[in-house]
């Protein structure tokens, strides 16, 4: 969800602000923010402000209230935009009135399938008042012995990460954050007090699916080349994850440096006017042979092959930081 993908820290946190109150995501909050920019002010608002004149004035939200009556709109803005943009299947764990403990949502979560895809929410709840006075949201998926939680939305322009580093102080701001437990922009850890609803994520026909929730470089590259989401590649590949890398400590190791760095990687290549030409090129000489090898039972070669491609495209990214990431 590129809630931040903005050109600086101003809109960066209008986006956020706006999206928290109206579930609005990517190219859609950019849209709304300047129309409720120019209809409420006729000019630039800052994140208090746009959260609160489009709560009272456009929604109708009474500020004593907005917890209780801005979450569920925000919930359903993110299950209709996984649902109308990417034709996914989208149920919910608990919802805002209810939200689980973490141990709770974790019992919940582990009832699906290893492979299953979540988008959590976390919410700082007040016990008194109902209602949650902060929200965050995180990716989630369960693989084998826990789940792998992603937070993107630590991936923030550098003008924003280091007002939030200065005001918050213990967490890292920058390139997404891959860990085995929330880390919530609240504080550094899970905090007891708080509270969690997730929606799990599906695809049309009900199977566990990472596209379009997680972008890494096997998942975007048969994107790009039109490939579907359960395509003999991407399956011959999470095979081989599942039961050959993930089963040794040194591949589980590797397949977590992987997720740290690949959506970077990818959205660097993204960036790039020939993207099409860099995903050919991993697809042909990377991604269908080391499938291809997996698939034939050729671990050695499919390990090799699929390693090169990583480098290959954290070097066709064209960012040193990246390449180095992944060495």
């Amino acid at each position: 969800m590129p809630v931040n993908d903005a050109p600086d820290r101003e809109d960066a946190m209008a986006n956020c602000a706006l999206c928290c109150v109206a579930g609005l995501v990517g190219s859609t909050a950019e849209t709304e923010r300047k129309l409720v920019q120019a209809e409420l002010t006729g000019g630039r608002l800052s994140a208090e402000d746009i959260f609160l004149e489009y709560a009272t004035q456009k929604l109708n939200i009474a500020r004593s209230n907005m917890g209780r009556e801005t979450l569920p709109a925000q919930v359903s803005g993110v299950q209709h935009w996984l649902t109308s943009h990417h034709g996914l299947n989208v149920n919910a764990i608990s919802d805002t009135t209810n939200p689980l403990t973490l141990g709770n949502l974790v019992d919940r979560m582990n009832q699906l399938a290893i492979g299953t895809r979540f988008v959590v929410l976390v919410m700082q709840w007040g016990i008194f008042a109902g209602q949650a006075s902060a929200a965050h949201w995180l990716i989630a998926e369960r693989i084998a012995g826990g789940f792998r939680y992603t937070d993107y939305q630590l991936d923030v322009p550098a003008e924003m990460a280091e007002l939030l580093q200065r005001r918050r102080g213990t967490i890292p701001y920058g390139a997404p954050s891959v860990t085995d437990g929330p880390r919530e922009a609240f504080t550094a850890a899970s905090d007891p007090g708080n509270r969690y609803m997730a929606l799990s994520v599906a695809n049309a026909a009900g199977e566990a699916t990472g596209c379009c929730v997680q972008c890494y470089i096997t998942t975007a590259t048969c994107g790009a080349m039109g490939l579907a989401d359960d395509c003999d590649e991407l399956e011959s590949l999470r095979a081989f994850r599942d039961e050959v890398l993930l089963a040794t400590p040194g591949g589980a190791r590797e397949v977590a440096e992987y997720y740290a760095t690949a959506p970077g990687i990818v959205a660097a290549i993204d960036r790039r006017p020939d993207r099409m030409a860099i995903y050919r090129l991993l697809h042909a000489d990377h991604i269908a042979p080391a499938a291809a090898a997996a698939a034939a039972g050729d671990n050695a070669t499919a390990h090799r092959l699929f390693r090169a491609g990583a480098l290959r495209a954290a070097a066709l990214a064209g960012s040193e930081q990246l390449l180095a990431a992944s060495s």
